[in-house]
C-alpha cells in the first residue's frame, strides 16, 4: 500500500459481509466510513449462495460509489476460518551462513520446506507459523536464531489450512465481481490483533458468534489451537422467542443482551418487556434460559480443552454476540476458575465487543506497512490510526461510527 491509496477491507461475519473504506495518508491510516449489509447466500460466515453473495457484494460496492465516489478495485480480504485445519510439522534445516551463523535465508527456506507440507488434495495450506526452534545444543527458542551458531536448526510449526472449495468459495464471488484481492488474512489472526499486544506470553479468544462457538488458544501471538461447535447464540434467540413468546427480532435480542443476564435475579417480572399477549415477561425465566443456553455453549468448547491447557491458567476474553450477554465472565469464571472478562475496544471510538475483528484487520495491515518501511507508525496506542478530519486529505470527513457497525 502506497501513500495516497484508498483500502478496502472485506469480511464475512455470521450471514452479513461488511466492508471498511479508507485512506492512507500521510503515513496514517485514515477510516472513512464502514458499511454492511445482511446476505441471504452466508450462513455462519460460509458461502452456501454464490450468486445472493454476488449480488449483496456488488449492492455494498454500488452503496460506497455513490457516497464515497470511490470505485473499489481491490480489497484486503479477512478469510474465515470456520473451517481450519492446523496440523503440526517440524522440519531440520542446514546452516548456510559464514562461520555455522543462522542467516535470514536459511530461516526462509525452512519457512519455504513447511509451506510444502504434505496434505490432502482438497486442503489447501494458507498459512505456516513457526511456533519453537531448537538449535544443536537443544537450546530452544521462540523467536528466529538469527546469528546464533549451529551446523543445523530444528522448526516447529502450526501450518494452517482450509478446504480447497471452502477457500475458493470466497476468492470466486469476488473475483468474480472484478475485484482483486490484494491480501488476505485469517481472522483468528485478526482477532487477536483487534484484543492483544504482541508481548502477550499466553492468551485465549471465546469467539461467541450467532452461528458458531470457538475458543482460540494462542501463545505469543501465534495460533496454538482453535476449538469450534456448530452452535452459537441464535440457539438463546429461538428459546426466548418459542418459550417467552417474545415477536420482533429485535425486541429478542434487546431481551438477552441488554435485559438479561446468565445469573440469577431477584425480580420476579420485567416491567419493560411484554410477550405477543401483551402479559409482562419472567425476569428469572428468561435468565435462566439464557444461563442455560450459555453454558451449553461455553462447555462445548471447553470439555474439548482437557489435556491440551489447564483451563484454570486460562485468561480468557469473549467476544462476539455473547460477550454482550450480562455476567458471562462470570459465569465461566464459577464453571472453569479461570480469569474471564468481555474484551471492550476504545480503538476508534468503537466500544462495541463484536467488531474487534474489525480492529484487528485494520491492524494487522498496518503493522506489515510499518515493518516494511515506515517504522514510526509502531506504537501501542495507535495514535497513528485517525478518524479526525485533515483539510489536505481528499475526503470532507473520516468517521468510524459505532451505529454504522451494528
Amino acid at each position: 500500500m502506497n501513500r495516497n491509496q484508498i483500502f478496502t477491507t472485506v469480511e464475512f461475519v455470521d450471514d452479513l459481509i461488511r466492508m471498511t473504506v479508507g485512506e492512507y495518508y500521510n503515513e496514517k491510516f485514515y477510516i472513512f466510513d464502514t458499511f454492511k449489509c445482511q446476505c441471504s447466500g452466508l450462513e455462519a460466515s460460509n458461502v452456501i449462495n454464490e450468486e445472493e453473495v454476488r449480488k449483496t457484494f456488488l449492492n455494498l460496492i454500488s452503496a460506497i460509489k455513490d457516497k464515497t465516489d470511490i470505485d473499489v478495485e481491490e480489497i484486503i480480504l479477512c478469510m474465515p476460518s470456520n473451517h481450519l485445519i492446523i496440523s503440526d510439522f517440524a522440519s531440520t534445516s542446514p546452516v548456510t551462513g559464514t562461520n555455522s551463523l543462522i542467516n535470514q535465508y536459511d530461516i526462509n527456506e525452512s519457512y519455504k520446506t513447511a509451506s510444502k507440507f504434505r496434505h490432502q488434495d482438497n486442503e489447501i495450506v494458507i498459512n505456516v507459523c513457526p511456533i519453537e526452534y531448537q538449535l544443536d545444543d537443544n537450546q530452544k527458542m521462540d523467536i528466529p536464531p538469527l546469528r546464533y551458531k549451529s551446523s543445523t536448526f530444528k522448526t516447529s510449526f502450526k501450518v494452517y489450512m482450509l478446504p480447497e472449495n471452502v477457500y475458493n468459495s470466497y476468492l470466486n464471488v469476488i473475483e468474480s465481481c472484478g475485484i482483486k484481492i490484494s491480501k488476505y488474512y485469517l481472522d483468528v489472526d485478526c482477532l487477536y490483533s483487534g484484543i492483544f499486544e504482541e508481548d502477550d506470553i499466553s492468551s485465549s479468544i471465546l469467539n461467541m458468534d450467532r452461528f458458531t462457538t470457538s475458543l482460540l488458544l494462542y501463545k505469543k501471538g501465534k495460533l496454538l489451537d482453535k476449538i469450534t461447535i456448530p452452535v452459537g447464540t441464535q440457539i438463546i434467540e429461538k428459546e426466548v422467542e418459542e418459550s417467552l413468546q417474545i415477536i420482533g427480532k429485535n425486541e429478542i435480542r434487546n431481551c438477552i443482551y441488554n435485559i438479561g443476564s446468565c445469573l440469577p435475579s431477584a425480580n420476579s417480572y420485567l416491567n419493560v418487556c411484554k410477550n405477543r399477549e401483551g402479559k409482562y415477561i419472567s425476569e428469572d425465566k428468561l435468565n435462566s434460559i439464557i444461563e442455560k443456553n450459555i453454558k451449553t455453549l461455553i462447555s462445548g468448547v471447553f470439555s474439548k480443552v482437557s489435556g491440551r491447557v489447564d483451563i484454570s491458567d486460562l485468561d480468557v476474553y469473549v467476544v462476539g454476540y455473547g460477550a454482550n450477554v450480562n455476567g458471562v465472565e462470570t459465569l465461566i469464571k464459577r464453571m472453569y476458575n479461570c480469569n474471564a472478562m468481555p474484551f471492550i475496544s476504545n480503538s476508534l471510538g468503537l466500544y462495541n465487543t463484536g467488531y474487534c475483528q474489525t480492529i484487528g484487520l485494520i491492524k494487522t495491515n498496518y503493522k506489515k506497512i510499518s515493518q516494511n518501511k515506515y517504522i514510526n507508525l509502531q506504537n501501542k496506542d495507535y495514535s497513528g490510526i485517525i478518524v479526525s478530519k485533515e483539510t489536505s486529505s481528499k475526503f470532507d470527513r473520516f468517521i468510524l461510527n459505532e451505529d454504522e457497525l451494528e
